[in-house]
């Protein structure tokens, strides 16, 4: 066909009558019925007869049969309750995100109930006593999650097919991933333990209509489908069921809620948050050993309070700005005001050895406090004070017994040193004037002189 239109339009196109178009249109389709193949009439009545099965006759009965788009509950009387038998199988944790507080699960939702649309007698379709048909040609209900968190109203869901037996039981599997609310409590935080809830109930429905009830599935087939996640451990998974009063309606809705009980595992926060906070902190104490000299006790101080600002930073980036504080938090918190008061105390220290070296003594209120530290420690003051006193009595007791000059004394400073300075000039002019009074006139001992006073006296 395509052909005879082409050659058509294009004997128009060269200016022809048309007449001679169509002509030569007739000719083209004379030629295209002689060169048509015979129909294989063998192969379509193979295939009709392919088609024409129990099977297919079923699917097309019960459809052709079905209310589909009118809401029609599947009950024979329409005061009866439709019994829903609603059951969760949990496959995966995906995430937890404390920030949004939002929790992410892979879950397969199973669903049951009876149709009485569904309905049919096995002996007139070859004893078939199941089949699968669409589920959006059929009455299914309308549960979704009430605590959705994500996109739309339930969030991602795959469904496929329902199961239906002869009897109008029908089964419904939807593979879905849910982000739904959860309330995360970080007091604890990295070895806290999170209660989520996952809220299911119809939406328009209410119980005297649609009445939903814990799936009979064992408990152990549910859980063997769990894949282990490795940030969380499952602790507990268990479903309640509720009749919860809702202000659109008289009556109240009833709802299936399931409880997931779970365990955060720490040691990815020990290894990598925890343990270099430690040895940063023991390496902030380190600031009291290095010698004054050095002139590197305010660096590392300051290189230790960095580092556990930036802990604190990536701490709090993944937690959610509420009044709960965690105790990761406060400990990193704790050892920054430690790591600060060890810089602190490195610059008094550094303040006092400069101020010892321009000749300023140490307060005697820092020694007292330095002595009263040294007990809180656990430790010794030294007996600086004493071992000064020692060594000053005793060369004062050497030059007694030897007669001479008193050696200079032990000092703490340049003013001590000029002040014993000053009195060994002053002790040392002293002496000599001594010398010098003990001679007499001319040169004469002391004695010689006083007999001569004596006897001038006399005459």
């Amino acid at each position: 066909m395509q052909k005879l239109l082409l050659w058509t339009f294009l004997g128009i196109w060269l200016g022809e009558s048309k007449e001679a178009a169509n002509e030569v249109y007739q000719k083209l389709l004379s030629d295209g019925e002689s060169t048509e193949k015979p129909v294989d009439r063998s192969k379509s009545q193979t295939f009709r007869e392919m088609v024409n099965t129990a099977d297919y006759h079923l699917s097309m009965d019960l459809l052709a049969n079905y209310p589909a788009g009118y809401n029609v509950m599947p009950v024979s009387n329409p005061h009866d309750v439709v019994n829903v038998s609603f059951q969760l199988a949990l496959y995966h944790i995906v995430d937890m995100d404390a920030k949004e507080q939002t929790l992410t699960t892979n879950c397969e939702v199973i669903t049951h109930w009876h149709d009485v649309f569904l309905m049919w007698d096995p002996k007139e379709y070859d004893n078939i006593k199941d089949t699968r048909l669409p589920w959006d040609k059929v009455w299914t209900p309308d549960i979704v999650l009430y605590n959705s968190a994500g996109d739309g109203e339930q969030g991602r869901e795959m469904r496929t097919l329902i199961q239906v037996t002869f009897d109008g039981n029908v089964t419904l599997l939807t593979q879905s991933i849910y982000m739904s609310k959860c309330q995360v409590d970080v007091t604890y935080y990295p070895f806290d333990a999170q209660s989520c809830e996952l809220k299911f109930a119809s939406w328009s429905t209410e119980v005297t209509r649609l009445n939903m009830t814990l799936g009979n599935i064992d408990r152990k087939k549910i859980l063997s489908l769990y894949s282990p996640s490795g940030v969380f451990e499952l602790k507990k998974f268990y479903a309640v069921r509720h009749e919860t009063p809702d202000p659109c309606c008289v009556d109240a809705f009833a709802d299936v809620t399931y409880y997931l009980v779970i365990w955060r595992r720490p040691k990815f926060f020990l290894f990598n948050y925890i343990q270099p906070a430690v040895l940063i902190n023991i390496l902030a104490l380190f600031v009291f050993l290095i010698p004054a000299e050095s002139g590197e006790k305010i660096t590392l101080g300051i290189s230790t309070m960095l580092n556990m600002t930036v802990f604190l930073m990536t701490v709090m980036s993944g937690l959610p700005p509420t009044d709960q504080t965690p105790i990761l938090s406060i400990y990193f918190a704790i050892t920054m005001v430690l790591t600060t008061a060890a810089t602190v105390l490195g610059v008094i220290v550094l303040r006092l050895h400069h101020q010892g070296r321009r000749g300023i003594p140490v307060p005697p209120y820092l020694r007292t406090t330095a002595k009263w530290m040294a007990v809180m420690a656990f430790t010794s003051y030294p007996p600086i004070e004493k071992q000064l006193d020692a060594l000053n009595s005793k060369s004062k007791g050497t030059s007694r017994s030897s007669r001479r000059e008193p050696r200079e004394e032990y000092c703490y400073n340049i003013k001590e040193y000029d002040h014993i300075f000053k009195k060994k000039s002053i002790f040392s002019r002293a002496s000599s004037r001594r010398q010098q009074s003990r001679k007499g006139m001319n040169g004469l001992p002391i004695n010689v002189a006083e007999k001569q006073t004596r006897s001038i006296l006399k005459t």
